[in-house]
């Protein structure tokens, strides 16, 4: 009978412990994100307006790059990934109701910057501070390394 307490209190204890352990999935997105801002990039956890079902919203990371003071010549804009054809801007892109692609005169750069990048960025994004990307996390470091050439890319515009 002690025994058989003994043993139950150890499976718990350590069932406790693995349960508390993160998961593959997880220490691989800790791995990227590690990765990404030893390269200088700004990773912030975050929630987006989901533009394919409206009053959703979508969690997603976003990995950022700026330049430190605010580039004032810099346009503000936004692309979401979409597969609605008729909103389509770029390519499956789209600026969303606001802006048009007429108003870009990168508008051949920005394209294909976007082209090169994974299906699971779902929103790419231009400050005056930073050029951002939205994204779910599904490549590996490649992916990543991806990433951080469009971003440059895109912070060059």
């Amino acid at each position: 009978m002690a025994a058989a307490i003994i043993v139950m209190a150890i499976t718990l204890i350590v069932g406790s412990m693995l349960w508390v352990l993160p998961s593959p999935k997880e220490r691989r997105q800790m791995r990227l994100r590690q990765l990404a801002m030893d390269k200088g990039l700004r990773v912030q956890l975050t929630r987006i307006k989901d533009m394919g079902s409206p009053g959703k919203m979508l969690d997603c990371v976003a990995y950022r790059l700026s330049e430190g003071a605010h580039k004032s010549d810099r346009q503000n804009w936004k692309l979401f990934r979409t597969t609605e054809e008729w909103r389509m801007d770029i390519n499956g892109w789209s600026f969303g109701k606001t802006l048009k692609k007429e108003n870009f005169p990168d508008i051949e750069a920005i394209k294909d910057c976007v082209t090169q990048l994974p299906e699971d960025c779902v929103v790419v994004e231009s400050t005056k501070y930073a050029v951002s990307i939205y994204w779910n996390e599904q490549g590996d470091e490649n992916t990543l390394v991806d990433i951080e050439e469009v971003l440059k890319k895109l912070l060059a515009l």
